[in-house]
């Protein structure tokens, strides 16, 4: 379901990430287990970043923190890692720094097409 997330965000269709990975919250969150994969939290925020929101993505990456601390980030960009840990966040800056994140990731899946 991950992959598909990122499928719809990378397609615009950030409302149909947010309910999918809504329900699925919800459903880790009302097992009552232990939650050990942060992963679910991270692509929130990072939808949530796609709608600009980043103080609700912030409040995401902050549960994910708690979940899985750093390691949970290994493979994520520096930036989920540092908004997880901010008290506090300069949104304007957050944007910026993510748009400029989805612009070279749009790059990058551009090339690999081509080649």
């Amino acid at each position: 379901m991950h992959q598909y997330v990122q499928i719809l965000n990378y397609n615009g269709h950030t409302q149909r990430s947010v309910e999918l990975l809504n329900e699925e919250i919800l459903d880790l969150e009302g097992a009552g287990y232990r939650i050990i994969h942060a992963e679910p939290y991270i692509q929130m925020a990072e939808t949530l970043l796609h709608q600009s929101k980043p103080v609700l993505a912030h409040e995401y990456l902050q549960k994910a923190y708690l979940i899985g601390s750093a390691r949970a980030f290994r493979d994520q960009p520096k930036l989920y890692l540092e908004m997880a840990k901010s008290k506090s966040l300069d949104e304007q800056d957050i944007l910026l720094r993510f748009k400029a994140l989805d612009v070279n990731a749009k790059l990058l899946s551009e090339l690999k097409d081509s080649q």
